[in-house]
């Protein structure tokens, strides 16, 4: 949960198969408050790391003096992106769930109220967020990011604010690529691309080499319908505009704080875009031949064995395809790139104007270097107005696309919404984070 993660938002996209199931098994009563019962949207994530939560969450001893009778029946689970947000508006007489966690959020359901009056959503404030995490000595709250609290916040008709729904996973999204063949081709001493720049010479010495078949090697492979480009295309947008001015567009204000249509003038939307067409413009000849026609788990797959040396896509990218690696086992080794700063940003330096020198910059922000230090090792910077061109590669560097919406939700009126609660605290705990991690192969 304390892995750094940027400001910068998307909903996940993945693949799972299963048959929707509503209510509780095994012989549980899901009236009974000792009885959790539990649903998971089973997208790229999986479910797994669930199962080993609920296995960890009773074997604490405060959790079984708390409940000494606690039953958690396997948990439901299908691939419907609406599936929880329904079930809970459907209210207590047809949903018997206690806790449903979801890959898209409920927000804009967060105020609805059965004839009663009643929520639906029971509100996690207090009782939550507010609350000391079990064994340790901070709230739920101050172990979170700050950015990513306050993106939980809902602003009440009152004025208050209220916490409704719990992320459970602060993904992130980027450019998979493969070690073992950028070695192959490129050689073991080959310096990743710094800049979107030398991210097209990369792919364009790629094309140049030949596999074992005598196959041109393909730099890209994606699938088309499901435009994992957009969230690189976002994440240079937001390089180049700087986070404040990137949040301006989507708070409908220019950089005075002024409402005003010129926000779609931002010059950063088109650098992001012309930065994507001369990576993967039709002509660039950078992609697989098949980009428009697979499935995006058939994409993983050829990505997988080699068909490509580079892809978009998530953190769940390895616990998604556990299944096809353990059909077809791999020698590859694949990791994510630093994201490479668009190059067009030296529009907006004073000092530095040649994607060479701005490289130079972003190893010496690789490095940790403070200013005065790198603007020895990068001389261009000493010059007026350097500190803040290296504060501004600072943070374009470190710009992430974060993927958000997964968030658990507590029906106002569940049996067991009180053992729900402490299962969210409980998620808060490192012995929870470590696992879950461990469980998705290092998602965060």
């Amino acid at each position: 949960m304390k892995k750094h993660l940027g400001r910068l938002c998307a909903i996940a996209c993945a693949l799972a198969l299963c048959v929707p199931v509503a209510g509780c098994g095994n012989g549980a009563d899901p009236n009974s408050s000792n009885t959790l019962d539990i649903f998971i949207g089973n997208f790229g994530y999986g479910y797994e790391w669930l199962e080993d939560q609920i296995e960890l969450f009773k074997q604490q001893d405060w959790v079984k003096e708390k409940y000494p009778d606690l039953v958690i029946p396997a948990p439901k689970n299908n691939s419907e992106r609406n599936y929880p947000e329904n079930r809970i508006l459907a209210g207590a007489t047809a949903n018997t769930f206690d806790l449903l966690f979801s890959c898209q959020s409920a927000s804009t359901s967060y105020g609805r109220t059965d004839s009663s009056g009643r929520p639906y959503f029971e509100d996690l404030t207090v009782s939550v967020y507010q609350s000391t995490v079990p064994g340790e000595d901070v709230t739920v709250a101050e172990k979170m990011l700050d950015d990513v609290y306050a993106q939980q916040a809902v602003e009440k008709s009152d004025g208050g604010t209220a916490y409704y729904g719990m992320p459970w996973i602060n993904g992130y999204m980027g450019i998979l690529y493969n070690k073992t063949l950028v070695e192959k081709y490129l050689g073991a001493s080959y310096v990743m691309p710094r800049t979107t720049t030398e991210l097209s010479g990369m792919a364009a010495v790629l094309k140049t080499k030949r596999d074992d078949a005598g196959n041109t090697v393909v730099p890209f492979i994606s699938a088309s319908k499901e435009q994992y480009w957009n969230q690189m295309f976002v994440t240079w947008w937001a390089q180049y505009e700087g986070l404040d001015n990137y949040d301006n567009f989507w708070n409908g204000v220019n950089e005075n704080g002024e409402r005003t249509p010129q926000i779609f003038a931002q010059t950063g939307r088109l650098r992001a875009l012309e930065t994507l067409q001369s990576l993967i413009g039709y002509d660039t000849g950078n992609n697989h031949p098949e980009i428009n026609t697979l499935e995006f788990t058939q994409a993983q797959a050829k990505f997988l064995i080699g068909e490509a040396v580079m892809m978009p896509n998530g953190d769940w990218f390895e616990c998604e395809m556990r299944a096809t690696q353990a059909e077809n086992p791999y020698d590859y080794e694949i990791g994510f790139m630093k994201m490479p700063v668009i190059s067009s940003i030296v529009e907006k330096l004073t000092t530095i104007k040649d994607d060479g020198t701005l490289a130079d910059a972003v190893d010496a922000v690789d490095a940790g270097m403070p200013y005065e230090e790198a603007k020895t090792a990068v001389p261009a910077l000493s010059g007026e107005g350097g500190a803040a061109d290296y504060e501004k590669i600072t943070e374009a560097r470190r710009v992430m696309y974060r993927v958000d919406g997964h968030e658990a939700y507590i029906p106002s009126y569940a049996a067991g919404k009180e053992v729900a609660k402490d299962f969210l605290r409980f998620l808060a705990t490192d012995i929870s984070v470590n696992a879950f991690m461990k469980s998705t192969y290092g998602a965060g």
